[in-house]
């Protein structure tokens, strides 16, 4: 009965799959096997509580086993627990360490981090047991950051071959095809990310959300750069140079498409700017541990929301050839249509009811 389960539940006939190992539970309720696969399950279907609860009781009861804590490790990376995650993925890899997604795992958080030296190397490590997609984005990302324009496609390319439906594989892939100019193969990657993730919803608001984010960020660099050199340290000014001229050059190209753009369908291009602009957010947002507690330090080093319309939005606008006027028209008229959808939902609510 058990191996029926995981055969249905590999399949994706995750009702069957589930109705399968919980007979099998009624009849082998310490089967820590049966309990960690329930808990996988539970977990793909959106209940982390009960995912918790039941890959921790199948701990209880195989506390060596690697994979469990592989399974620990994975579900507290996506509640955000990350020392809790680094906790679980090492001490697999102390009862296994050919356990590849576990240094896998250990190479994002050490991204989050900062630190890339040590992420490459577990990267490198997890793709040395097996093909590992995580991993492969993972060093393809890095291998982006270093100009390594082929070594990043082939890592990020094969790594969207082994999971197509990840949608950060599909926006890294597009971005290392917008690095190197083959805006074809770019627009095909970044519309697959939206496919898979629609977060927004169309291509152009994709675009211009990178280019706003990419001119954020030159913004935070060049201050960067003057603390430095307010201190005397030439060489870390040197570093901010570089890197805000690298965010600038990202931001052109983004600005480039959006010309192209405006000048094909202006109105409905506005609008995704205002959509964009309306629902920005740095992309360490949910990430980056203590979000909340690092944007406090900018703001007291003088990154805020002044400086965000002083030195991003009328900047962009300025080169985008938009005007304020312009620009504050089409985000009074998208706050009306969500006004208009919300009332027209009220209507559908009390006509059903």
């Amino acid at each position: 009965m058990l191996k029926e389960s995981i055969d249905l539940h590999r399949l994706g006939r995750l009702d069957e799959a589930e109705k399968g190992y919980r007979r099998h539970l009624a009849e082998k309720p310490d089967d820590a096997d049966a309990l960690h696969l329930l808990g996988l399950l539970r977990h793909q279907r959106g209940d982390a509580a009960e995912a918790a609860e039941l890959i921790a009781r199948a701990r209880s009861l195989a506390p060596a086993q690697a994979g469990i804590e592989l399974s620990l490790g994975t579900l507290c990376f996506q509640a955000g627990e990350f020392e809790a995650s680094r906790a679980h993925y090492e001490r697999a890899l102390e009862m296994d360490p050919n356990i590849g997604p576990a240094h896998s795992g250990l190479g994002q958080l050490a991204v989050m981090r900062g630190d890339r030296e040590d992420a490459e190397r577990h990267f490198r490590t997890a793709l040395r047991t097996g093909e590992d997609a995580q991993a492969l984005s993972g060093l393809g990302s890095l291998l982006l950051e270093r100009d390594d324009m082929e070594g990043a496609l082939r890592h990020l390319g094969r790594a969207a071959d082994l999971a197509p439906n990840d949608p950060m594989i599909q926006l890294s892939l597009g971005r290392a095809f917008a690095k190197r100019g083959t805006t074809s193969f770019a627009e095909r990657a970044f519309e697959n990310a939206l496919r898979l993730k629609p977060d927004f919803h169309t291509a152009r608001q994709m675009t211009f959300y990178g280019c706003v984010q990419e001119m954020a960020t030159f913004v935070i660099y060049v201050k960067h750069r003057e603390r430095a050199a307010a201190e005397g340290d030439d060489c870390l000014r040197s570093i901010y140079d570089y890197i805000a001229r690298d965010e600038i050059a990202h931001c052109r190209f983004y600005q480039g498409v959006i010309k192209v753009l405006l000048d094909e369908d202006r109105p409905g291009t506005l609008a995704d700017m205002a959509h964009v602009f309306a629902n920005f957010q740095m992309p360490g947002v949910g990430i980056v541990p203590d979000y909340d507690a690092r944007i406090l330090k900018m703001r007291e080093a003088g990154i805020d929301r002044s400086v965000f319309i002083q030195k991003v939005y009328m900047p962009i606008l300025k080169y985008l050839g938009v005007s304020r006027h312009e620009m504050l028209a089409a985000q009074r008229a998208a706050i009306g249509e969500r006004q208009d959808a919300r009332a027209r939902a009220l209507v559908d609510g009390a006509a059903s009811a």
